[in-house]
């Protein structure tokens, strides 16, 4: 049986570059209409948001998702999955209120915008994540493409009209973030009104059946909970750095430049990643999924390596065609920043074998130590060297990070001992 089947890898493909020219468009309209400082305002609503799922929904989820993919009754399955999102419910109405003080905190954002922005685009966004994800591991992988394909297209068509507003009235990230919200709600009832997919929540749940989701989904997602705290420092602590330090300026620089450098990679891997991991998950750790996977990575290698030489040669042209003004100073961080981005994104291929063999506690290391360096690297280098210190801690704590699993994957699984986890 082949990895791809052709017709349906060209409409995935398909659907994926509708989404990457989308949301290179929506970026473009962003750039272009919010300078650098209203930008770093929507940054931080998306960085809040990513808070607010990391713990513990992320880790949750996906420990659900490796019961979806499994052969289940429909409706067995349903009943999980009910189970599933009434836990999710209640996990988010305890965390609320932490992530509302949370946020006023470390954030020049007043209590109406945390209340009333903030709180409502984080939990939205986070649900809607989480449905199209199960909808994905339920083998539904061309409608979870769709669906995100859609979003994007959804967000330009939305934005657009509110342009004038957005130059009107010092408001471009909020505005930007409400259209958010409502793209996420037009999501999440066509997600749970559609019967194909299986996700009713009209029948009355048992507090018995969700104690028993609990602890089946609890054993999967500890380690996975200890790799959110520190996976989402790595990721997002650069922000509230200069947030801190009151850098607005300089994070919406950082943040287009990442946003720029990040969005081929993550579809391109993405896409691998949606299409492959439930078929290694049905298959397990085998010497099938061995040559698979091998096969799979010379593939990336070589688009990731094209995308790094191409962004390198045309940085500058690139911020001049996608950018504000203001940007253009800054077009070659995009480069080193694309390197970076294509690096790491690589090193995700060699996760697989660990999330297959039911052992992603091998990684915990690979995702502590760049989490923790993260912080005071990125603290002590934007003190001294504001924005170049920010994009070097972020270059070391990335690098550092695609290092780290690659080389468990090498110890782990070592060559002609696929089974060594």
């Amino acid at each position: 049986m082949r990895l791809f089947s052709s017709r349906k890898i060209l409409v995935i493909a398909g659907l994926q570059l509708i989404q990457m020219a989308a949301g290179l468009i929506y970026i473009k309209l962003l750039a272009s209409n919010l300078p650098p400082a209203q930008y770093g305002a929507y940054t931080l609503y998306l960085t809040a948001a990513s808070l607010f799922g990391m713990l513990p929904i992320t880790a949750l989820d996906q420990a659900i998702y490796r019961e979806a993919a499994k052969p289940y009754a429909r409706v067995k399955l349903e009943r999980l999955i009910r189970c599933y999102y009434s836990l999710v419910a209640f996990v988010t109405l305890a965390e609320t209120p932490l992530f509302i003080i949370l946020l006023k905190l470390n954030s020049s954002f007043s209590l109406a915008e945390v209340c009333a922005i903030a709180v409502p685009f984080a939990i939205l966004s986070t649900l809607k994540n989480s449905l199209i994800g199960l909808i994905n591991y339920r083998h539904f992988k061309t409608h979870s493409f769709a669906l995100k394909a859609v979003e994007n297209t959804l967000k330009i068509a939305l934005i657009l009209p509110l342009i004038p507003l957005i130059h009107r009235f010092d408001n471009g990230g909020s505005v930007a973030t409400l259209t958010q919200t409502v793209i996420c709600i037009l999501l999440i009832l066509y997600i749970v009104r559609h019967a194909r997919f299986g996700i009713v929540f009209k029948r009355r749940i048992r507090l018995r059946q969700v104690q028993a989701i609990y602890r089946r989904t609890i054993v999967y997602a500890k380690p996975l909970i200890t790799w959110a705290v520190f996976g989402y420092l790595q990721n997002n602590i650069y922000y509230w750095v200069m947030e801190r330090h009151g850098e607005r300026v300089e994070l919406g620089i950082f943040s287009m430049m990442h946003n720029l450098s990040f969005v081929f990679p993550s579809i391109f891997i993405g896409l691998i990643t949606t299409y492959a991991t439930p078929r290694f998950f049905h298959n397990g750790i085998s010497r099938q999924t061995d040559r698979e996977l091998f096969w799979l990575k010379i593939f990336a290698f070589i688009m990731l390596g094209c995308y790094t030489l191409f962004v390198t040669i045309f940085a500058h042209p690139l911020i001049a065609l996608i950018g504000h003004p203001a940007y253009l100073p800054y077009a070659h961080l995009l480069a080193y920043m694309s390197t970076v981005m294509a690096i790491y994104h690589f090193s995700m291929l060699s996760t697989f074998r660990f999330y297959i063999a039911e052992k992603p506690s091998r990684l915990l290391l690979a995702n502590i130590l760049p989490g923790a360096a993260s912080l005071p690297a990125s603290y002590l280098l934007d003190r001294y060297h504001a924005l170049d210190g920010i994009v070097v801690a972020y270059a070391a704590v990335y690098c550092l990070n695609a290092l780290l699993v690659m080389a468990a994957e090498a110890y782990y699984f070592r060559r002609g001992q696929p089974h060594a986890a």
